[in-house]
């Protein structure tokens, strides 16, 4: 007897959360490994939609950046190969999302978040109160560096991450997702509770990024409700906001002494030593990208750029370096469109698709992170997004049949 392909999809999830992501390309192997699985078990079926054809250019574009790597640069392939093993498992999702009901979906998501935020949450605390029995699990996920420095002198919760801008973009992500649900009424006491965990866990990590993404974005999640959503789900909202975001308010100015690098954002500004040295680092790569404008509209690959392409602190500029003018233009009209959709489709699937605010949330917060951090460079955050996006569209095509 063959078990339900929501199952299969539990394991990848599981692999993608819980492995450590500091091994990129081991993660992405298994990951790609896990949806080829899915396929030989289930029959590998076509999700028949414009998106994948758009996805097919954008994957030959990679292409042509590492043949530009390779012939115009005469560099190594293998960096710049990476990119393209990057997106594979989003390739191979195309062809096994289809008839996976919206229901299991939602509720294989949210389980699988609420486990993996309550280990990154215990491991997190842990952490920080400097409790022995953890030093294991950070050093199995964690860099060296940041266990030394983020985390022994900053106090900056790694969790099951590789330092803490990881921990709390994946846990911003992560509560974007759990709070949209939580006010739609998707399993509202799991989908809560994922989101306050994952809230504290990003500020232990005390990302700056993360933490006003979750406020930004929470407060926009609740806007929205009033503004759009049945009474129901404005009543749910109404009370978040009355009851739940002065509390948290409160706990954040009773404990601000003990995050005091998070409070340099307040305190600081733009004018922190950290932010400074990004904006350097972009102008230096800046500088880069322009000095060999030739092969921009393909991009230059990302072993044209050294070592400084794995932390560029602006994926913008990644976007544009490593993969090309035409690639950028290609990701941006794509958050545009996701952005817009909630507007587009309000009267038609806003209630009856349980995806598309989660969805719109999530690039919303997204366009953000990806300015001082990273969005869908991360292998987990771009897995995430693309189910999602793949499950609203085949939601919506089941719909149209109905």
């Amino acid at each position: 007897m063959k078990i339900p392909k929501i199952y299969s999809v539990y394991f990848a999830f599981i692999i993608l959360l819980f492995f450590p992501s500091k091994y990129l390309e081991l993660l992405t192997i298994l990951v790609t490994s896990s949806i080829l699985l899915i396929g030989f078990m289930y029959k590998f079926v076509l999700l028949k939609v414009n998106s994948f054809v758009v996805f097919i250019i954008f994957y030959i574009l990679l292409i042509i950046s590492v043949l530009i790597g390779m012939f115009y640069y005469g560099l190594e392939p293998i960096r710049n190969f990476t990119e393209i093993v990057r997106f594979s498992p989003i390739f191979l999702l195309f062809f096994v999302i289809k008839n996976i009901p919206e229901n299991d979906a939602i509720k294989c998501i949210i389980n699988i978040f609420l486990i993996y935020t309550v280990s990154n949450f215990i491991v997190s605390i842990s952490q920080i109160a400097l409790l022995g029995f953890v030093d294991p699990i950070t050093s199995i996920y964690g860099s060296e560096l940041q266990r030394e420095v983020s985390l022994g002198i900053s106090s900056r919760a790694l969790g099951l991450n590789s330092g803490p801008g990881q921990n709390g973009s994946i846990m911003a992500i992560i509560f974007i997702f759990s709070m949209s649900q939580a006010i739609v009424d998707n399993y509202k006491f799991r989908s809560f509770l994922t989101a306050v965990l994952s809230f504290f866990v990003v500020v232990l990590s005390q990302s700056q990024t993360s933490f006003i993404v979750c406020l930004g974005g929470g407060l926009y999640a609740l806007v929205f409700a009033l503004l759009f959503m049945d009474k129901k789900t404005k009543k749910t909202a109404l009370n978040y906001i009355i009851f739940i975001i002065p509390l948290g308010f409160y706990f954040l100015i009773k404990y601000s002494g003990d995050l005091r690098y998070l409070f340099t954002l307040f305190s600081h500004g733009l004018e922190r030593s950290s932010y400074q040295a990004r904006l350097e680092k972009t102008d230096y790569i800046i500088d880069l990208i322009f000095d060999k404008p030739v092969p921009l509209i393909f991009g230059h690959g990302k072993e044209y750029f050294g070592p400084v392409s794995g932390h560029m602190d602006n994926e913008y500029i990644f976007y544009l370096g490593v993969y090309g003018l035409l690639s950028t233009i290609m990701i941006i009209l794509f958050y545009l469109y996701v952005l817009l959709l909630p507007y587009i489709y309000k009267d038609k699937y806003i209630k009856s698709n349980n995806f598309l605010f989660s969805l719109h949330m999530l690039v919303l917060v997204g366009v953000v992170m990806a300015w001082p951090s990273v969005f869908i460079t991360d292998v987990r955050i771009a897995f995430i997004l693309a189910f999602i996006y793949l499950m609203f569209i085949s939601t919506r095509n089941t719909l149209k049949r109905n």
